[in-house]
């Protein structure tokens, strides 16, 4: 099953890294730009630490847009470089065991 990357995390957050395709709604700004984002989609919601992404997830579903979170967040080290332990698996563009469905 794909989704489309909604990343909603700062701008400049997100010009130091994101995934290819991703689309840029900070959190602060969700609920005015839910016009520019299709029902028929299903969202893949990230942040650095799923913090934000989750609460975005859950406005999200109150509209009744499909969500998912990315678990553990993107987890940037200061190079902007995705950090990832040496026994995990890269986290991917694609939803999977990274993601996980907002807790309402």
């Amino acid at each position: 099953m794909a989704g489309q990357w909604l990343d909603v995390r700062l701008p400049s957050e997100f010009k130091v890294f994101h995934y290819d395709g991703a689309v840029n709604v900070p959190l602060y700004l969700l609920r005015h730009k839910l016009n520019m984002l299709d029902h028929g989609t299903q969202y893949v919601v990230c942040c650095d630490t799923s913090r934000r992404s989750s609460a975005a997830a859950f406005i999200l579903n109150q509209k009744e847009f499909q969500t998912v979170v990315l678990k553990s967040g993107l987890n940037q080290d200061e190079a902007g470089a995705l950090r990832i332990a040496p026994d995990q698996p890269e986290v991917s563009p694609r939803l999977d065991e990274n993601c996980s469905s907002p807790t309402l």
